[in-house]
């Protein structure tokens, strides 16, 4: 009975999109590209390339999106 339940809480970590208690989410590549991020933050270091970048990019979409929505008005 408790392999079945190892089994089970297994299989819902891996499909399940939320946490159970005590279970951590597997870490996705952005997930984890933030983690080593934060770990080079704490020891002073820069952000990745790849960060950098992805970040940019999310702020220029932000922006054009303000502008668009400005433009309508």
């Amino acid at each position: 009975m408790a392999t079945k339940t190892a089994i089970l809480l297994l299989f819902l970590r891996r499909s399940s999109s939320t946490s159970i208690k005590g279970l951590p989410l597997p870490l996705t590549a952005k997930r984890l590209e933030e983690k080593e991020d934060s770990k080079q933050r704490r020891k002073g270091r820069d952000l990745s390339d790849s960060t950098r970048k992805r970040r940019g990019q999310e702020r220029r979409e932000r922006k054009e999106k303000m502008n668009r929505e400005g433009e309508e008005e």
